[in-house]
């Protein structure tokens, strides 16, 4: 059954976060922190493997069909969050040392809502925007993106396309497609990390068998359907998968704060 939950969870957050390019781990984390029974390193690494094989499908269907996309930002963006995400990781374990499994569930998942609430009201009622071309502050930017993405365990997405959307002036679809591309190098870097530090949790790894196909498959999906959508379409399914995240993160933090 466990195997199951996990599978169905995966897929379709993946398809989700493919076709929104909003990373799959803000739904899959918040999902499984209510319905499995696993502890916040176990469900925050396999958000990652999940989100990361997403990622990789993704990308590679945006290459075939020709998607257009700046290479030069995605790299420095990609090469901020590279660095972010070893420094998010390692906060993150810190943070997990400091607190109770529940409390640092709660805490994090005040801080997802939170950031979910601002992307929500900006990618709706934001008007300014800006064009950074300054290689440093896209650097920079790209080093905040994978500080939250890895410490709160998601992909980032939400947050990857608010900035997009924000400091480069771009469409909504335009910054789905960035997001996806940025997400594969942030999610990357915080699995090499894990190997590196030797700091995989222990679980059943038969779930990896589950959860990585189905993050492959659902990615093609969410992509295919992505590069057929228009923008409004995008805008509003994204608004409304936000809202319901924002009040399960809620629901998180409330009932992770009465467990203590």
């Amino acid at each position: 059954m466990m195997f199951v939950v996990y599978g169905v969870i995966i897929f379709l957050a993946s398809g989700i976060g493919a076709f929104l390019g909003g990373g799959s781990g803000v739904i899959i984390k918040p999902l499984l922190t209510l319905l499995v029974d696993d502890t916040t390193e176990v469900i925050n690494f396999i958000s990652s493997v999940s989100v990361f094989a997403m990622s990789c499908s993704s990308t590679v269907k945006h290459l075939r069909a020709k998607t257009k996309v700046d290479f030069k930002t995605v790299l420095l963006i990609s090469a901020g969050s590279i660095l972010g995400g070893f420094a998010g990781k390692h906060i993150f374990d810190l943070f997990n040392r400091l607190l109770s499994d529940n409390l640092a569930m709660a805490y994090q998942a005040v801080l997802l809502a939170c950031l979910l609430a601002v992307a929500l009201w900006y990618v709706n009622k934001g008007k300014k925007s800006f064009h950074l071309k300054n290689p440093i502050a896209i650097l920079l930017g790209g080093a905040v993106l994978g500080i939250l993405s890895s410490f709160l365990g998601i992909g980032g997405g939400p947050i990857n396309i608010m900035f997009f959307l924000l400091f480069f002036s771009m469409s909504m679809k335009e910054a789905t497609v960035y997001s996806v591309a940025v997400i594969f190098f942030s999610q990357l870097s915080k699995l090499v990390t894990y190997v590196a530090t030797a700091t995989v949790p222990k679980f059943d790894y038969r779930i990896l068998l589950v959860a990585a196909p189905a993050a492959v498959i659902a990615g093609i999906i969410g992509a295919a359907l992505n590069k057929k959508a228009n923008n409004k379409i995008v805008t509003r399914v994204f608004s409304a998968v936000l809202g319901v995240f924002i009040c399960l993160n809620i629901y998180n933090a409330i009932t992770g704060f009465m467990a203590g």
